[in-house]
């Protein structure tokens, strides 16, 4: 008879692969509890409890206080929560005195604490890499690249057949040439031949770049941008651009040129930065 206090250990090998993508479908996990509001329904705060309304339907959604008063609703349908605010927002004032339901507030402590551990969890294998570019232009030569690493990922951006996506300046891909060049340029090749070879980045778990070069004393000139096609919609240009300003250009007096801004999103990044940062200078050319 074998005793209830022996058990038998299995010992499991796991794969870097699998743990890659067991950390993926974590992340994953975790960031669709970020979309949902975090409602606790059994939540019983006391009188002088910190709350805060996660309602995103109601118009006094965001607003935190402390609670004055409890107040049964009739048939035992619960409680009515009484809190005077302390933040201030668009249809709230500090001071305020509201009343919501139960299902409405979260322990504001709880809430803080929450938030504060996913990001730790999405940010783990989250990094910034100074780099050579490996791209060429007219403009400058010697730029550097800071990029944006998640060293979880293991394979490119890849199609649903199993192929590389052709993700400009992230995966590698040969250019080819139709034309003659010089005076039989307008005249089409017989046979196409190989052109410029596109490098792709030195390593695929980089999801975003930001190319640069030093542009004068405290002043940087930005060249390009890019975001992995699969990345896009997670504000990966936004952590580049601030990780860059902490880097280099936050300094009072700082010169930082945007360059040819071909979207409107780089626009938006421009003021963002020209109104954190209001004694540089911060501009860019637009043509979106």
């Amino acid at each position: 008879m074998v005793s209830p206090f022996v058990y038998n250990i299995i010992t499991v090998k796991v794969s870097k692969r699998e743990i890659c993508y067991m950390s993926k479908i974590v992340k994953k996990y975790v960031r669709e509890i970020l979309s949902e509001e975090f409602q606790s329904h059994t939540f019983e705060p006391a009188v002088g409890d910190n709350v805060v309304n996660t309602n995103p339907n109601c118009k006094h959604y965001g607003s935190q206080g402390v609670v004055a008063g409890i107040e049964p609703l009739p048939g035992d349908a619960g409680n009515i929560i009484i809190y005077r605010v302390t933040n201030v927002g668009k249809e709230f004032s500090a001071g305020d005195v509201l009343e919501k339901t139960m299902d409405q507030l979260s322990p504001l402590g709880v809430i803080q604490e929450v938030r504060n551990f996913i990001n730790q969890v999405l940010n783990e294998g989250i990094e910034f890499r100074e780099l050579d570019s490996p791209l060429r232009y007219s403009r400058a030569s010697g730029v550097k690249r800071l990029a944006l690493c998640d060293t979880s990922i293991e394979e490119p951006n890849m199609s649903p057949s199993g192929k590389p996506m052709r993700d400009s300046y992230f995966n590698e891909y040969q250019e080819w040439e139709y034309y003659g060049r010089g005076k039989s340029r307008n005249r089409r090749l017989k046979k196409p031949r190989k052109g410029q070879l596109v490098p792709g980045v030195s390593d695929v778990c980089v999801i975003g770049f930001l190319d640069f070069h030093e542009y004068g004393d405290n002043a940087w000139y930005i060249d390009y941008m890019k975001t992995r096609g699969d990345k896009e919609g997670q504000k990966v240009a936004s952590r580049l651009i601030d990780e860059f300003f902490k880097r280099y250009a936050s300094e009072p007096g700082s010169y930082v040129h945007f360059g040819k801004m071909m979207r409107e999103e780089i626009g938006h990044l421009k003021d963002k930065m020209a109104k954190k940062y209001p004694d540089s200078t911060v501009i860019g050319a637009v043509n979106f």
